[in-house]
């Protein structure tokens, strides 16, 4: 009886860390419609991966951009946000806001936990959203139709999370 309480306490040591999340290279990131949940794009992407989402605003044209960081249990640690802007004379002030060299603005420190990224997708030649992370650029635009409800994912493999069984 002993042994056979150690061997069951010796598997769950071994499985546990792959099931709270421990598996990092089994990650995959997805983006979507949000609606249908058609893939459009699929990449194996590990823990710390950068992402930068790129669009031109609505109001302006002028070129945003949000940073993103992949973390251990795959979500998104949103870490700054930036751009050229005018901002319409609005006179606000966030907190990590700062103006910088090459007359970009940005706010960092942010911070903030996301379980997805979701935005509409802009009108080609208007919004412009892009991709960017080690894996390269990919321009959303050019295969996303406009007023699409995207939603950017991270998940496992096989199916996990709802999370294409493909394992692109």
């Amino acid at each position: 009886m002993r042994r056979y309480f150690i061997v069951i306490i010796f598997v769950l040591l071994l499985t546990a860390p792959a099931s709270i999340g421990g598996d990092l290279s089994s990650m995959v990131l997805e983006i979507r419609d949000a609606r249908t949940g058609k893939i459009y794009y699929s990449w194996t992407i590990e823990a710390g991966a950068l992402i930068k989402l790129k669009f031109l605003h609505s109001y302006d044209r002028f070129p945003c951009w949000d940073f993103y960081e992949v973390n251990s249990e795959g979500r998104f640690v949103f870490l700054k946000t930036g751009g050229r802007s005018v901002f319409n004379g609005q006179g606000f002030s966030f907190r990590g806001y700062r103006n910088l060299a090459d007359g970009t603005w940005e706010i960092s420190s942010i911070n903030e936990i996301r379980e997805n990224i979701s935005f509409f997708m802009g009108t080609k030649g208007d919004a412009e959203h892009s991709l960017e992370m080690a894996q390269g650029t990919v321009n959303l635009s050019e295969r996303i139709e406009p007023g699409t409800l995207v939603v950017i994912k991270v998940g496992k493999k096989g199916g996990i999370d709802g999370l294409d069984k493909r394992g692109k």
